[in-house]
C-alpha cells in the first residue's frame, strides 16, 4: 500500500516531504475547468474537484491511496481563483482588503473502492492595505499561483488580521489533520516509512 498525491502542486508537494512521508506525485487526468460553471455551491464543487482528481488516476494506481484536493476561495457568493498576472493579484487583494473571506479547502482519500473526503473552511481576515502595500507584497511573494493571491506559508501572513481555522495546514492546500486520520481510518502505518531527517 502507497500513497500517491494527485496533484501538480508544489506547494502541497512540500507539505508531504516536510513530513518525511514517502509518497507518488501525478497530475490528475482531469479538466477543472469542465465543473467550474456547473452552477454548484462553492462547499460543493471544491469537493466535487477534489474527488474527480483522485479518481481520475484510479486505474492508473489501483494499489494507492490516491490523495486528491483542491481549493477555493469564496467571498461574497462569489468563487476566486488562482489570479494568473500581477493584475489579477490586484485585483484580489484590494478587494479582499480589510475584509473577512472564506478559504474552502478539500480533501479525497480513495483506496479500492473506499472514499473518504472532508472539507475545512478557513475564515480569513486581511488587514486594511493601501495599493503600495499590496504592489510590495506582490513583488515579494509573486502569488500568481495561489487562491486569494496570497501564500500563508510564506510572506502572506504580513496581510492577514486575523485567521480562524481548525487545521492552519490546510491553508497551504493539503489538510494534513485529516490526511492522517484518513490514513489510520486505512491502517495505513505511516510512523514505518517516515524518513528520518538527513
Amino acid at each position: 500500500m502507497k500513497i500517491l498525491l494527485a496533484s501538480s502542486s508544489p506547494y502541497r508537494k512540500l507539505q508531504l516531504e516536510n513530513l518525511g512521508l514517502q509518497f507518488d506525485q501525478a497530475s490528475p487526468l482531469f479538466d477543472e475547468e469542465s465543473l467550474k460553471n456547473t452552477g454548484l455551491a462553492p462547499q460543493e464543487l471544491v469537493q466535487l474537484l477534489a474527488v474527480k482528481k483522485a479518481e481520475s488516476l484510479k486505474t492508473q494506481y489501483p494499489d494507492h491511496i490516491i490523495i486528491g484536493s483542491d481549493q477555493l476561495l469564496e467571498f461574497k457568493g462569489k468563487i476566486y481563483g488562482k489570479p494568473g498576472s500581477p493584475d489579477k493579484a490586484l485585483e484580489q487583494l484590494r478587494l479582499l482588503s480589510g475584509k473577512t473571506h472564506s478559504l474552502m479547502t478539500s480533501i479525497c482519500a480513495l483506496y479500492k473502492n473506499e472514499v473518504k473526503i472532508h472539507t475545512d473552511i478557513t475564515q480569513l481576515q486581511l488587514k486594511p492595505l493601501n495599493k503600495t502595500q499590496i504592489h510590495k507584497y506582490i513583488e515579494l511573494d509573486n502569488p500568481l499561483d495561489c487562491a486569494g493571491s496570497y501564500k500563508i506559508e510564506s510572506k502572506g501572513l504580513l496581510l492577514m488580521q486575523s485567521i480562524q481555522s481548525e487545521d492552519f495546514s490546510s491553508i497551504q492546500g493539503l489538510p494534513i489533520l485529516k490526511l492522517f486520520s484518513f490514513l489510520d481510518e486505512f491502517n495505513y502505518d505511516y510512523w514505518n516509512i517516515v524518513r528520518p531527517e538527513e
